[in-house]
């Protein structure tokens, strides 16, 4: 029989939709449908997976937040990400699958990035100040649009077009932070 053509490798059943072209279902019933699902109902019931989701495809995506318009391996990626944050908050080792993932986010960093980006978190010299003015920038962007632009005004003038709040030091995100007023 023909059975079992829309599991994929991993014994998931949202992995066939890429190779395979789909059975002519379209993206809304394509492999990543379930996924998608898993994104919006994510939104609906907690806001800070929806800022998440959001600064996710920002960073990553096309910056248009519709689930349906990314494929099931961009949103593994955010699924995988969410869950390592969550993981190494939790105290847990870095999962070994994501090392050298093109996603795998703070693990898959070298160790500077990783450092910078979880403010030691783990090693003994955590910057909580640092975490906290990243989560400040990463707010202001999210929740005024005149926000990012001011950020991006920032970024691209005074720290060489490099966008990510979490790859900038202290002092960098306060002076920001003290010239938008947040």
């Amino acid at each position: 029989g023909g059975g079992g053509g829309g599991w994929g490798g991993g014994g998931f059943p949202m992995g066939g939709g890429m190779g395979m072209g789909g059975m002519g279902m379209g993206m809304s019933m394509g492999g990543g449908s379930d996924m998608g699902q898993f994104i919006k109902t994510g939104q609906r019931v907690s806001q800070s997976w929806k800022a998440a989701w959001q600064g996710y495809c920002m960073v990553n995506g096309t910056g248009k937040f519709d689930p349906a318009g990314y494929d099931s391996n961009f949103i593994s990626g955010f699924i995988e990400y969410v869950g390592s944050l969550a993981l190494t908050d939790m105290g847990g080792p870095p999962p070994m699958a994501m090392v050298g993932d093109k996603r795998a986010g703070v693990w898959g960093a070298p160790p500077a990035k990783r450092a910078a980006i979880m403010g030691g978190m783990g090693m003994g010299g955590g910057d909580p100040q640092l975490a906290d003015l990243v989560n400040r920038v990463k707010s202001v962007q999210k929740s005024d649009p005149a926000g990012k632009e001011a950020w991006w005004s920032f970024c691209d003038t005074s720290l060489g077009g490099v966008k990510d709040p979490s790859r900038h030091d202290a002092a960098t995100l306060q002076q920001f932070l003290t010239q938008y007023g947040a």
